[in-house]
């Protein structure tokens, strides 16, 4: 059995990523939660956040959250997964370590979009 460790991964989708896309996309990162046994899994949808610079056209972006607890597979194929999905603008998963700093309110206030 491999060590488990915790990681943040932060992904931003399409600004108008929304119902059908949405519900497809999260079953295929549930599945791939449950295919590895992770059972603590935290979720927080920040909702669309302006972006520091354009990618793909867009100048903003719909930002979700996930903090759990896995192995250092997951990680592989998960990321793996959410570069192929085209509602996928970018990702970053990090393991915490004795020095990070949980806990820390990481949302930026004053950043939203008001549509």
């Amino acid at each position: 059995m491999s060590n488990y460790y915790e990681y943040e991964t932060i992904c931003v989708f399409t600004p108008d990523f929304q119902a059908e896309s949405q519900k497809k996309t999260e079953d295929k990162i549930n599945s791939i939660f449950a295919n590895h046994k992770v059972t603590e899994i935290t979720k927080k949808d920040w909702g669309n956040r302006k972006l520091a610079y354009p990618i793909k056209k867009f100048t903003t972006g719909h930002y979700i959250q996930y903090i759990h607890k896995s192995p250092g597979a997951l990680v592989n194929d998960l990321e793996k997964n959410l570069g192929y999905d085209e509602s996928v603008l970018r990702y970053l998963t990090v393991r915490f370590n004795k020095y990070s700093r949980k806990g820390v309110e990481v949302e930026p206030s004053g950043f939203e979009v008001n549509e």
